[in-house]
């Protein structure tokens, strides 16, 4: 879902022939599989919850500057999953640095 948001962000600034109605898909294949994402396990942990946190952040960034109604209402209706998902990696931080990504996620 990552790439996906990855590339419906890039595709909303491509001048290409038909590459705004590609990234649309994109945007909306992302959507899903992110919203899915809690469904499909159990747990998360912390590198996926980083993935999840950047894709809806991609998502978001999407939805503002495409200029698409629909993407817009998605951003202000699914902000609080992205709000959930940061909250749950902070929550998982607790403690010192174990990891090298632990020590390039510390603020």
């Amino acid at each position: 879902e990552l790439y996906l948001a990855v590339a419906a962000v890039g595709g909303a600034f491509c001048d290409a022939e038909n590459s705004f109605d590609l990234a649309r898909v994109m945007f909306n294949d992302a959507r899903r599989l992110a919203l899915a994402a809690p469904f499909r396990s159990d747990t998360i942990d912390v590198d996926y919850a980083l993935s999840l946190s950047k894709t809806f952040m991609l998502i978001e960034i999407y939805g503002l500057v495409s200029g698409d109604k629909r993407s817009f209402e998605f951003v202000e209706v699914f902000h609080i999953d992205l709000l959930q998902v940061v909250s749950h990696l902070s929550k998982s931080r607790t403690g010192p640095p174990s990891s090298s990504l632990d020590q390039e996620l510390q603020l």
